[in-house]
């Protein structure tokens, strides 16, 4: 299955809707919306706005790349939520290593914003305690 018409039958399928309620979910004639799924007939502007209200991915929709859905789009975008314990004690240490270093002290909420840009760049590979170091200095 490839195309436009083929993609809104798997999205129909995948959403257990019939041709008729998926018309009426994205207010579209019936007859228009079984002509799409021929590929008989292309949607109109407003029709494709209509599926992307509906949740559909349009980039999915056109050109068969990415998830199906907005919802999931979305869900691959977002960072995992997992903690990374080890790097987030590292990330502690070289903070309060920075800070005696530089004998400067942060209040507790400019300490938690910069415990989680440390924490990120961490994540980067190349940096070194010196590149920590001096980040520690513009932050305090």
């Amino acid at each position: 299955m490839d195309g436009l018409n083929a993609r809104l039958k798997a999205w129909r399928a995948a959403t257990g809707l019939s041709q008729e309620a998926a018309a009426l979910a994205l207010s579209v004639p019936v007859s228009s919306y079984q002509r799409y799924e021929l590929g008989t007939r292309g949607p109109s502007t407003d029709a494709m706005e209509a599926f992307v209200l509906a949740g559909i991915n349009a980039n999915w929709l056109l050109t068969g790349r990415g998830p199906m859905l907005l919802a999931d789009l979305a869900d691959a975008t977002k960072r995992p939520d997992t903690l990374d314990r080890e790097r987030m004690i590292l990330a502690l240490e070289s903070i309060e290593r920075g800070l005696a270093k530089a004998r400067a002290m942060v209040i507790p909420e400019k300490k938690g914003r910069l415990l989680l840009a440390i924490y990120d760049y961490l994540e980067e590979e190349g940096v070194t305690e010196e590149k920590v170091a001096n980040i520690i200095r513009l932050a305090a």
